[in-house]
C-alpha cells in the first residue's frame, strides 16, 4: 500500500487492500489504483506504513490505525483487522509515530516511548517477548527525541545524544557487543557528538535489518 498526506490533513491510500490496510470501509482484497480518501480521517499530522498497516498521528496527539491487525499491531486492544481509522487506546500527546514489520512506537511530548504489537524479539521494549495488543511503556527510558523502527527491532535517540536500541539482533543491527542475541529492554551503544548543542534529529529505517539515525546540529 501507499499513502500521502495532504496539506489539509486529510490522507490518501492506493494499492493492494489486503485486511483493509488503504482504510476505504472494507476489508476486501482488491486493488485500487487511484488514490482514495481515508474514511472518517482529519487533522492528521504525520502518518506511517507497516507491513500490511497504517497509522495516522492527529493533530490533537491521538493515534489511529487501521489494516491487518494478527500480532495486535493496531493498539485497539484486539486481533481484529480494521478497514476504517481505530483510536489506539490510551494514547495521548503524542509527537511521534513509527512502524516496523508489525510492531508500532510512538514518542509522547514528555519524552517517553510506548510500544505495542508483535514482541517475538523483544522489539517493544518491555523486557519480554508477549505480543501485546494495547500501548505499553518502555520501562526507563525517558527524554527521547526521535524513535526509529527496524523491521524487528526500535531505537531511540535521548536528547543527550544517546542512541539506545532492543529488539532482534542477528545482524547486529542494535550495535551492542559481538553477540547476536536479541535484546528485549533498551541497551545504549553510543554517543552522538554533533555539536555542544543540542541535536535536532531525523530518522529512517533502510534495509529491514537496518537503521538509520541522522543527527544534524541545532541552530
Amino acid at each position: 500500500q501507499t499513502c500521502a498526506r495532504k496539506t489539509a490533513g486529510t490522507v490518501l491510500c492506493w494499492g493492494g487492500n489486503y485486511a483493509g490496510v488503504l482504510g476505504q470501509g472494507y476489508i476486501k482484497d482488491e486493488m485500487l489504483k487511484a488514490p482514495g480518501l481515508v474514511k472518517e480521517l482529519p487533522d492528521v499530522a504525520q502518518i506511517a506504513l507497516g507491513s500490511m498497516n497504517t497509522c495516522a498521528l492527529k493533530k490533537d496527539g491521538t493515534v489511529a490505525c487501521w489494516g491487518f491487525n494478527d500480532k495486535g499491531q493496531l493498539g485497539d486492544g484486539t486481533k481484529e483487522s480494521k478497514s476504517v481509522p481505530t483510536v489506539v487506546l490510551g494514547l495521548l500527546d503524542i509527537a511521534q509515530i513509527a512502524i516496523g514489520y508489525k510492531h508500532t512506537c510512538t514518542l509522547k511530548t514528555d519524552g517517553t516511548v510506548a510500544c505495542w504489537g508483535l514482541n517475538d524479539h523483544g522489539q517493544l521494549g518491555d523486557s519480554t517477548k508477549i505480543d501485546k495488543s494495547k500501548p505499553t511503556m518502555v520501562p526507563g527510558l525517558s527524554d527521547v527525541v526521535e524513535i526509529a523502527l527496524g523491521s524487528d527491532h526500535t531505537c531511540a535517540l535521548k536528547n543527550t545524544g544517546a542512541v539506545t536500541c532492543w529488539g532482534r539482533n542477528d545482524y547486529g543491527q542494535l550495535g551492542v557487543d559481538t553477540t547476536k542475541a536479541s535484546k528485549s529492554s533498551p541497551i545504549p551503544f553510543f554517543d552522538v557528538k554533533a555539536s555542544s548543542a543540542p541535536a535536532s534529529p531525523t530518522s529512517s529505517s533502510a534495509k529491514p535489518e537496518e537503521t538509520t539515525i541522522i543527527v544534524t546540529p541545532a541552530a
